[in-house]
């Protein structure tokens, strides 16, 4: 293994210790915003660097298509697996297997309930961060993230 590679895996392995505590402590205190809010900022500031000397988008269509598959691609070494829209302004993009939280629910052995729940909390902070990207792509948007069965959906109210 390349040094380059065992240090981008010792950077995830951090960031993942981070973002699992970081929720665990909002949650116990009943400040689930807080968690969306910090996604929101990062967001916000990733897209900002991640941007820097490219043009700008021209459409909505256009902006969502960046954020599933090159921001997905480089925040989670994946695209996301379904984009679906009812060209009404509502976008749903479907992630299979979000890199996030799959070791949590390798991990747990909570009833289906209380997974879905656990779940739901784990998924504020990307659901913050993608409107904060969409903002600082030029876009207002509302952003409600689920969880169902192994599948994280994140629904984008244009």
């Amino acid at each position: 293994m390349s040094t380059l590679s065992r240090n981008r895996k010792v950077s995830e392995s951090a960031f993942e210790l981070i973002y699992l505590e970081t929720v665990s402590h909002f949650k116990e205190k009943g400040q689930n915003e807080k968690i969306t809010d910090l996604g929101y900022i990062v967001g916000h500031k990733f897209i900002e660097r991640f941007t820097r000397g490219k043009t700008r988008l021209s459409s909505t269509l256009d902006a969502l298509k960046f954020l599933c598959k090159d921001v997905w691609q480089t925040l989670f070494g994946k695209t996301v697996d379904k984009l679906q829209t009812n060209h009404k302004g509502v976008f749903v993009l479907h992630d299979n297997n979000f890199k996030w939280i799959s070791r949590i629910m390798n991990s747990t052995s909570s009833s289906s309930e209380t997974i879905v729940e656990e779940m739901k909390a784990y998924l504020l902070f990307p659901a913050g961060l993608i409107k904060g990207a969409l903002k600082n792509l030029g876009i207002e948007s509302t952003v409600r993230a689920d969880y169902a069965e192994g599948l994280s959906t994140f629904n984008i109210q244009i």
